[in-house]
């Protein structure tokens, strides 16, 4: 199967983000709302939200902002490849978390073996690398603060969900664009 978007990419990526000046950043996140607003709109609710509990308070502030860049990095990738994703729906968006259901069942079920089921997860999707890189984003700090923990470990397999329904709502709503041929 052919991917798009390689590791590479990923981390160059999760620099440009990080480094960005304030109306850089003001303008690419001006650039996603308009490309995915209802998207942008998720990643609001869940700032007072939990996408599986009653408690709203389910991820501190470092872990939200960290969850929220991470997420960034996604749209950004996918709004910017070829698969040329169409605006996400709160429809879509529901639709994707039903059709993950089973995913989900499978890591809360087994929370610590999160990076195995990820890894077979990976095997046929259409983004494996990407896939990956949201594991490991959940286990590690992949931008400039390496010595804070991401996620507490008891979240990972929330913070992990969030990233899967972000990106797949963004995959099933796309469209492979080829590239121009001169």
């Amino acid at each position: 199967m052919t991917h798009y978007i390689h590791r590479n990419d990923l981390d160059e990526m999760v620099i440009e983000i990080i480094h960005l000046s304030t109306n850089s950043s003001n303008d690419m996140l001006n650039e996603i709302e308009f490309a995915q607003p209802i998207l942008m709109q998720y990643l609001e609710y869940l700032a007072d939200h939990s996408p599986v509990s009653d408690d709203p308070s389910v991820f501190s502030r470092s872990e939200y902002r960290y969850i929220y860049l991470i997420s960034i990095v996604t749209l950004r990738l996918l709004i910017d490849s070829r698969h040329w994703p169409d605006e996400v729906s709160w429809d879509d968006i529901n639709a994707t978390i039903a059709a993950s259901q089973p995913v989900a069942n499978d890591i809360f079920a087994n929370p610590t073996g999160l990076s195995d089921i990820v890894q077979g997860l990976a095997e046929d999707h259409p983004e494996p690398e990407l896939l990956l890189f949201l594991s490991d984003a959940c286990h590690k700090r992949l931008d400039d603060k390496p010595d804070e923990p991401p996620i507490r470990v008891k979240y990972r397999p929330t913070a992990f969900l969030i990233f899967y329904t972000i990106l797949m709502s963004l995959l099933n709503n796309s469209s492979i664009k080829e590239p121009e041929v001169n």
